[in-house]
Parts: C-alpha cells; sequence; structure tokens
C-alpha cells in the first residue's frame, strides 16, 4: 500500500505540471510606455498661392536738360499686379519647461508678374507743354519676397501652439519706364526712330510684426 500511495502521488503532480504552464501562457504581455509628443527639431515644407500687390507710382519732378518739366495730372499712377506665389520654407522649434516653445523660420518664394502702361506717370498727358509721348512705357514687376523670424510660444494642448512671431521680410519689386523714340519725345530727349532707353528702379524691405494662432 505504501508503494501504490507514493505512485499516486507523484503521478497527480506529473498531471498538474501541464495545466499550470497553460494558465501562465494565457497572461498579456506588459503595455509599452505611451509616446510623448514634442515640438523640438527641424522641419522643412512648400508652399503655393498667390500673392496681390498693390503700388502707387508718384513722380515728384522731371528735370530736363533745357527747362524744368511741369509733373501732369497722370502722376500718381497705381500698378496692382497679381500671380501664381510658389516657395520654400525652412524652421527650428526647441520644446521646455515643457510647455514653452522657442524657434526661428526663414522662407523664400517667388511670384512674378509684371504690369504695364502706356506714358510715364508725371509726362503722359502734357509734357513741355504738348501731349505726352504715349509710345513710351510704364512697368512694375512684382518678383521675390523672403522673412526671416524668431518665434516664442505656450502650449494650450499638446497639439495647439499660441504663439508670437518677429522679424524682418524683405520684397523685391522692379519699377521700370522706356522711351520707344517713335516721335518728339520732350521726357527722353531722343531723336525719332532711335533706339530704346529703358530705366529700372529696384526697391523693397520690411520689418516684419505677426502675431497668430497656429
Amino acid at each position: 500500500m505504501k508503494k501504490l500511495l507514493v505512485a499516486g502521488t507523484v503521478a497527480a503532480a506529473l498531471c498538474g505540471a501541464p495545466a499550470l504552464a497553460a494558465d501562465m501562457a494565457l497572461k498579456a504581455p506588459p503595455l509599452p510606455p505611451a509616446p510623448v509628443s514634442t515640438w523640438s527639431g527641424f522641419y522643412v515644407g512648400a508652399e503655393l498661392g498667390e500673392k496681390w500687390a498693390h503700388t502707387t507710382w508718384t513722380t515728384t519732378s522731371v528735370v530736363d536738360a533745357l527747362a524744368p518739366i511741369t509733373v501732369d495730372a497722370s502722376s500718381p499712377r497705381n500698378y496692382d499686379p497679381a500671380g501664381i506665389r510658389g516657395g520654400l520654407y525652412l524652421g527650428y522649434n526647441r520644446q521646455f519647461a515643457p510647455r514653452w516653445v522657442a524657434g526661428v523660420e526663414v522662407d523664400w518664394a517667388d511670384a512674378r508678374k509684371t504690369t504695364t502702361a502706356a506714358g510715364i506717370p508725371g509726362c503722359s498727358i502734357l509734357c513741355l507743354g504738348a501731349p505726352g509721348p504715349v509710345a513710351d512705357l510704364s512697368s512694375v514687376t512684382m518678383e521675390w519676397d523672403a522673412s526671416a523670424r524668431a518665434r516664442l510660444g505656450f502650449l494650450v494642448m499638446p497639439d495647439l501652439l499660441l504663439y508670437g512671431t518677429g522679424g524682418i521680410a524683405w520684397q523685391r519689386i522692379e519699377s521700370s519706364a522706356t522711351c520707344q523714340f517713335s516721335g518728339p519725345d520732350p521726357l527722353c530727349q531722343g531723336t525719332p526712330g532711335g533706339s530704346v532707353c529703358n530705366g529700372v528702379d529696384q526697391h523693397g524691405s520690411n520689418r516684419m510684426d505677426d502675431r497668430r494662432r497656429h
């Protein structure tokens, strides 16, 4: 009897071992820690849209070799070019403290478009007492623009940043006047039938101060 009792105990222990192992395999593995979102890092992107420019050409004086020319009522004159604008931007953000975000950004874009009108402002109606040279042309070309700015913001929510930004912006605007000399031209003093004469002026930069919600 003693021998049979020992054998029965061993058999029970061996039969119970597989059941215990199966119970352990059904337990789910621990979940990985949730990822922590951050605004820190570099970013780069492209932009595409439309740009409008409102420019006013004002002639304050006209100097002639023989006599001063009175500026006529064709000055000032508005030129409003508009065109497709495409560009690139690059920036860097740094999150700290832990809900503040500081960053810098630069961008460059081009929106080349020219608006042309007959005559030159200030000398298109009456020039030296004579009808203005209508064969002359004046134009304004909207070209590239760029900006560089710093930014400081506060995370209202993990994915919502309220910030202010400020920096400097550049914009290139080209104005030009063309004397065609198809007739007597008191403004350009050219011989009728002579070659075309062009005058070009390029200008523009501005300080930028912008506050927005992103």
